[in-house]
C-alpha cells in the first residue's frame, strides 16, 4: 500500500508536493475507508483518495509524475551510456529550468515500510536513497543505502553484492542503483522493483476509448474461470446487457477489405513474421424472441459497442486486478465517458470491510465526489495553480474553518470558491442564482 508519494520540480510542481495517504484521527467511515497495515499498529492508512481540481491545475501532471519514478525503476538499468534521463522541470521559474528533479515514495511491502527516492537530471542521477522499518512495535527506520552521484554508503547486508556492482563500476550514472541491484538479484531491490512493476497500476484517462487496458481486462479474466465470472458479474451489475464476452479471431477474408491498404499490409507483414495479432473483444448480447434462450448476437467492443461500455470493460480489469492481488490503482480521469453512477460502483468496491489492502487514487472534475456523506475529508484533495501557474496539493482535512466542517454543502461552498481550485473565469452567467443546493450536504447517509 501507498502511503506517501512527493515530487518536487516536475513539470508544474515548483515546490515539494506531497499525496500523504496516511488517515487524520477522524473518526469518520474508519470501518470501511480507512486500514490499518498488519505489523503497524499506530498507523491507519486510506483506501481511496479522490484528486479535483480545474483544467491545467497539475492533476494529470501527478499523475504523470508518478509514472515517470516506474519509468526509471523499471528500466534504468537497461538505458546506455549517453541515454538521456526523463527530467522535465517547471520551466517557468528561472532557478528551476536547470534544477534537478526528486521523486520519494513511502510505501508497504513484505519486508515492511520502504522509503524510497532519488533525484536526478537530464543526463544522471544526483542522489538515492532506501530506507526500510521492519513490522513491529519497537522497530525503526534504518537505511540500506544511500548514493550521492558514485559516493555510496551501504547497510552492512548490501556491501558484499552490492559493493562489487560499485567496485566493478557496473551502475552508471544515468542508472538507479536499485534497479541495477534488482538485475543482479539483490533480494530487497528484486522485492522493490516487483512492487513497482506488479503492485502499481496506473491507467490513464486519455487513452481512446478502452485503449491497451482492454486486452489486459481480457487476460485477466480469461486465465481463470472465477475471474470471468467475477468480470460478468460486474458487467451485469453494471446493466449493458452483456452476457459474455470473447476475443475476436482474425476476420474473413472479406471482411479484410474493408480494412485500410496501409493498415492491411502492416497486419500481413506482421503475420507472416509470425507475431501474434490481436483484434480486440467481442460482447455476447441475448436475442430476444429466438426460438433458443441461449441464442447470442456478438458485437465487436470497440466498433459496436458505445465507447462508455468499452471505457468500463477497460477500468474494470484493473480494478478487479487490484483488489484481488492488493495493489495501488491510479486512474487519471476516472469518469472520462462513464456515468456517475457507474464510477461509484467501481470505487464502492475499495471500501469493502473486508478489502484490506487496495488502494484507488483517482483524478476528476466531477464534484459530486465532494460529499462527506460518502468520502472523509482527508480522502478529498484539491489541486489548483498560483499566479506563476505552479500546481499546490491539499486535502480538506487541513481546512479548520467552518467551510469543511461535517455534513456541510462542500459542493456548494466549493463553488463559492471557499477552498480555491477553481478555474478563474470571467463569465457574468456564474454570479447568477442557478446554483440552489441548500447549505446542508444534499446526498442522505
Amino acid at each position: 500500500m501507498l502511503v506517501y508519494f512527493a515530487c518536487e520540480n516536475f513539470k508544474v510542481f515548483r515546490d515539494e508536493v506531497v499525496l500523504d495517504l496516511r488517515a487524520t484521527p477522524d473518526k469518520a467511515h474508519r470501518d470501511t475507508h480507512v486500514v490499518k497495515p498488519a505489523g503497524f499498529a499506530r498507523g491507519a492508512l486510506l483506501k481511496s483518495c479522490v484528486l479535483l481540481g480545474p483544467n491545467a491545475a497539475g492533476k494529470s501532471s501527478l499523475f504523470d509524475a508518478l509514472k515517470t519514478m516506474q519509468l526509471m525503476v523499471l528500466a534504468s538499468a537497461k538505458w546506455q551510456i549517453g541515454d538521456l534521463l526523463p527530467h522535465r522541470p517547471f520551466r517557468l521559474d528561472e532557478q528551476k529550468r536547470t534544477a534537478a528533479t526528486s521523486f520519494e515514495l513511502c510505501f508497504l511491502s513484505k519486508s515492511g515500510r520502504f522509503r524510497y527516492g532519488f533525484r536526478y537530471d537530464r543526463t544522471q542521477v544526483k542522489e538515492e536513497w532506501l530506507w526500510l522499518r521492519k513490522p513491529g512495535k519497537r522497530t525503526r527506520e534504518r537505511m540500506l543505502f544511500e548514493r550521492t552521484a558514485q559516493d555510496m554508503r551501504l547497510a552492512p547486508e548490501w556491501k558484499d553484492r552490492i559493493g562489487l556492482l560499485k567496485r566493478e563500476g557496473l551502475v552508471r550514472d544515468n542508472a538507479l542503483l536499485l534497479s541495477v541491484a534488482a538485475q543482479f538479484n539483490a533480494p530487497v531491490a528484486t522485492e522493490i522493483v516487483h512492487w513497482f512493476r506488479n503492485s502499481l497500476l496506473l491507467v490513464s484517462g486519455l487513452m481512446e476509448r478502452g485503449g491497451d487496458t482492454v486486452m489486459h481486462t481480457l487476460d485477466w479474466a480469461n486465465e481463470r474461470p472465477e475471474r470471468k465470472a467475477l468480470l460478468l458479474e460486474l458487467l451485469r451489475a453494471a446493466d449493458f446487457g452483456i452476457v459474455d464476452f470473447r476475443e475476436k479471431e482474425m476476420p474473413e477474408p472479406d471482411e479484410w477489405r474493408r480494412v485500410p491498404e496501409t493498415f492491411r499490409m502492416i497486419l500481413k507483414k506482421e503475420l507472416k513474421a509470425g507475431k501474434r495479432i490481436r483484434f480486440g473483444v467481442e460482447t455476447a448480447h441475448r436475442v430476444e424472441g429466438a426460438s433458443s434462450v441461449k441464442a447470442l448476437e456478438y458485437f465487436d467492443l470497440h466498433g459496436d459497442e458505445s465507447a462508455g461500455t468499452e471505457r468500463f470493460f477497460a477500468l474494470a480489469g484493473p480494478v478487479l486486478h487490484a483488489l484481488e492481488q492488493g495493489c495501488v490503482l491510479f486512474v487519471d480521469e476516472l469518469d472520462a465517458r462513464l456515468h456517475f453512477a457507474l464510477s461509484r460502483m467501481l470505487v464502492a468496491r475499495f471500501h469493502d470491510k473486508a478489502q484490506k489492502c487496495s488502494q484507488l487514487l483517482f483524478t476528476t472534475h466531477n464534484l459530486l465526489w465532494l460529499d462527506t456523506h460518502h468520502f472523509r475529508r482527508d480522502q478529498l484533495w484539491l489541486l489548483e495553480k498560483d499566479p506563476n501557474e505552479a500546481a499546490s496539493l491539499f486535502s480538506l482535512a487541513e481546512y479548520k474553518s467552518t467551510d469543511a466542517r461535517k455534513g456541510i454543502n462542500l459542493r456548494k461552498r466549493y463553488l463559492e470558491g471557499r477552498f480555491g481550485a477553481m478555474p478563474l473565469t470571467d463569465d457574468s452567467w456564474w454570479e447568477s442564482e442557478w446554483y440552489s443546493e441548500p447549505d446542508c450536504a444534499s446526498t442522505p447517509e
